[in-house]
């Protein structure tokens, strides 16, 4: 990717990278740390300011897995030839209105 001019952050070229790929691959490790699992998971379509946001039911493993914060995000677009692999911290945030204000961008 070749930008002329501007001033680009990291969380620009990533906005840039993943953009409009929908699904994502969300690698967490058990609680026991010995088994990574990866589930596809919707990228949530919010004004990217650098944080991911994913939505899950409280019942979901991946719930169970949160305290081990260490997650990889992969993307992929193979007609476009745009792979991205992310890794990072993950935080479970239980918060109705951020839940509310997700969903109501997607709608």
């Amino acid at each position: 990717m070749a930008h002329t001019s501007g001033t680009y952050t990291d969380k620009d070229i990533l906005s840039e990278k993943i953009k409009g790929i929908r699904v994502a691959m969300l690698t967490t490790i058990d609680r026991n740390r010995n088994i990574l699992r990866s589930r596809p998971m919707i990228t949530q379509e919010t004004p990217f300011d650098g944080t991911l946001w994913f939505l899950t039911q409280i019942s979901a493993h991946l719930v169970d897995e949160a305290e081990n914060r260490q997650v990889n995000i992969s993307y992929a677009s193979p007609q476009e030839n745009r792979y991205v692999s992310v890794s990072g911290v993950a935080q479970l945030v239980r918060d109705q209105q951020k839940n509310k204000r997700v969903m109501d961008t997607e709608a």
